[in-house]
């Protein structure tokens, strides 16, 4: 840590206003009047703006609230119902449940500040979610590494807000940008391998009915998360790309879609119990870091030259 603050030092210099020079112009939020990440857009409509926003927001907060509610009831009926929740639905439901918790939080805070090196203290929360999942699914078939995982996730917060904090704009927006595509692209990988784990495994099992029903194959209901996450990352890596209103529209509405399969999933798998869990791999985990780095390092490039390319185009 503190190795990292002395590298990023001599970058940021003494100036803590100091701001890199020939760099896009940015907003600031009205209500505060505080400096944000965001930069003039094309077409921008702040109508269109925040009430796709605002809707998402709704949307999320309801989806979350039925999915706590459901699963403490799920819980008061339970064997476990003087245990804490985790007992019954499992640390992965759990996780989950933080993650739609945490990201109800940024985009509220989004909706009052927009994304900026402030908002940043909210929005690494719901990074942080997405790394305790990651974790989760790694850690899962291997307890042994339980607490390494902790300790990561808190090195994670840590690390990445010190990072923040010293960069100047743009370098500030671009590294959170950055890490959290990184996050969004292995989170989808890393679901998406739970998901054929889980196929191959009920390829193996015999039919299974319940009350005289064919019982749904839980790669079924994982597939339902793969796809939440993959649209959330295909609709980070859209914004990163391209400034665009459209684009902006199109990722914010993502929300209202994309959480509440989440919520979906955590009351149709409220206990997590019929997962298998595949064993941890280091090439494996390896060769998903790279491709997720590869791919977000790519769409923070290509966002970067872009965006270098209208501003020298502007009269």
């Amino acid at each position: 840590m503190i190795l990292l603050a002395l590298l990023v030092l001599p970058i940021v210099s003494a100036n803590w206003t100091f701001e890199i020079n020939m760099v896009p112009p940015r907003l600031h939020n009205t209500a505060f009047n505080i400096a944000t990440w965001m930069v003039p857009m094309e077409g921008y409509d702040s109508d269109a703006f925040d009430t796709v926003t605002v809707f998402s927001a709704i949307m999320m907060v309801s989806a979350t609230l039925y999915a706590v509610l459901r699963l403490q009831q799920i819980h008061r009926a339970s064997a476990q119902a003087t245990q804490p929740l985790l007992s019954t639905i499992g640390r992965f439901n759990l996780a989950i449940l933080g993650y739609l918790i945490t990201s109800v939080v940024a985009t509220l805070t989004f909706t009052f500040m927009n994304v900026g090196k402030i908002w940043s203290a909210f929005g690494v929360l719901h990074n942080l979610m997405e790394a305790a999942m990651l974790v989760t699914m790694t850690c899962r078939a291997a307890p042994k590494y339980d607490q390494s995982g902790q300790i990561v996730l808190f090195l994670y917060v840590m690390v990445i807000m010190a990072v923040v904090i010293l960069l100047p704009w743009p370098l500030d927006a671009l590294f959170f940008k950055w890490q959290g595509l990184v996050l969004d692209i292995a989170l989808s990988l890393h679901l998406w391998r739970l998901v054929v784990h889980n196929r191959q495994a009920a390829a193996l099992l015999p039919f299974s009915e319940e009350k005289g029903h064919a019982v749904t194959p839980v790669h079924r209901h994982l597939a339902i998360l793969a796809v939440g996450a993959t649209l959330h990352s295909l609709g980070n890596i859209l914004v990163t790309m391209d400034n665009a209103m459209i684009l902006w529209l199109i990722f914010q509405y993502m929300y209202a879609v994309v959480f509440p399969m989440y919520a979906f999933y955590c009351v149709i798998e409220p206990t997590g119990s019929r997962i298998l869990w595949y064993e941890p791999s280091f090439p494996t985990e390896a060769l998903i870091t790279l491709i997720s780095a590869i791919v977000a390092t790519s769409s923070v490039v290509t966002g970067i030259i872009r965006s270098a390319m209208a501003t020298h185009a502007a009269p």
